[in-house]
């Protein structure tokens, strides 16, 4: 029984009544529903970083100050 909790836990329990090829079918799908998951966390940070550069104010940059008073 202690086995059966341990694969649970980790995820890779097999549905009763399932064969071997659903089983890993199954782990597949998840390896594969993993990867955009991953994806959309590295984008929502990627935002957020890119957001928060926005936010900043910018100082003008002294050849534009100096150009723009001709």
């Amino acid at each position: 029984m202690t086995n059966v909790a341990s694969d649970i836990e980790a995820g890779e329990a097999v549905v009763s009544g399932t064969g071997a090829v659903e089983s890993t079918r199954l782990k597949a799908l998840k390896k594969e529903n993993a990867e955009p998951k991953r994806a959309n966390e590295i984008l929502k940070t990627s935002a957020s970083f890119f957001a928060a550069e926005l936010d900043r104010p910018h100082t003008p940059v002294a050849f534009i100050d100096a150009a723009g008073r001709r």
